[in-house]
């Protein structure tokens, strides 16, 4: 078993991935399962895959697998999830990079205290070269309960892939990703932190999400705002099954107005004016 699953899903992503694949590869951390996940994309993005790993003979190791169909992230990362080996799970998109201490800073950080979770920051990286920090709340203590984890619900940014997750703790609670489009990755993220009881934090920014004017979160879609709403259903409903919801109320109730209703709004706007 490895340490870290790196659950990467392919999509259309073919000038982006050999330098995501390249940056996994040259992990600090040996003890890392690649698990590339074809989503089915009309360009070569898996061929390259395969001629990479053909040529690869490092320690790290790969697995691959694939949707039924062109089915989108949130899937992919599904069948990834089960497709996993190893003790914790990590999600890199296949047009971004990791620094080299990704993988062992935070398993590292996650083993110390036994948590469920861990997570860092990430840089937002522009053309150009201009490069912005985006920085997750920062816990007080690992034990992730009562003041402490509601206060972090009401300020959790949707960095999930900031986050290493134990794949234990994930099948456990039955926490995948909803069949949405839209915010499919706050609600997963937001029902994972419901659920962990221990979390550990790596105040460094690791993490590089590449942003250009094509990715998936800026392409017109008139429907994204019924799919957003849809994830935060999922999330309350995820609560009221675990028998939560009373206990993080509130919470639930301002997360879905922030990242729910309010942005449901604007993706109203910019889609369909």
């Amino acid at each position: 078993m490895a340490g870290i699953s790196v659950i990467v899903p392919v999509y259309k992503s073919r000038d982006y991935l050999t330098s995501c694949m390249e940056s996994l590869c040259d992990q600090t951390m040996d003890d890392i399962e690649i698990v590339i996940v074809d989503d089915h994309g009309d360009d070569d993005s898996m061929e390259l895959a395969h001629t990479f790993v053909g040529a690869y003979s490092g320690p790290k190791s790969f697995v691959f697998t694939q949707t039924e169909s062109n089915a989108g992230p949130g899937e992919a990362r599904n069948i990834g999830i089960r497709a996993a080996s190893g003790e914790y799970v990590a999600f890199v998109d296949s047009d971004d990079f990791v620094d080299r201490e990704f993988c062992s800073a935070l398993y590292s950080a996650a083993k110390q205290v036994g948590a469920d979770m861990a997570y860092c920051h990430l840089n937002f990286d522009y053309p150009g070269g201009r490069s912005i920090e985006g920085r997750n709340p920062m816990v007080r203590s690992s034990v992730f309960e009562g003041k402490e984890k509601r206060r972090y619900l009401l300020r959790y940014k949707s960095f999930f892939t900031t986050y290493i997750y134990k794949r234990a703790f994930l099948l456990e609670n039955g926490i995948c990703f909803p069949s949405t489009h839209s915010a499919e990755d706050s609600c997963f993220l937001g029902c994972c932190l419901l659920s962990a009881e221990r979390i550990a934090a790596v105040d460094r920014p690791l993490y590089h999400y590449l942003v250009y004017r094509t990715s998936v979160s800026r392409t017109r879609d008139r429907n994204r705002f019924r799919s957003r709403l849809a994830s935060f259903r999922h999330l309350r409903s995820y609560a009221k099954e675990k028998g939560i919801y009373g206990r993080y109320a509130l919470s639930l109730r301002l997360i879905s107005w922030k990242k729910g209703y309010l942005l449901a709004v604007r993706d109203f706007i910019q889609n369909n004016l």
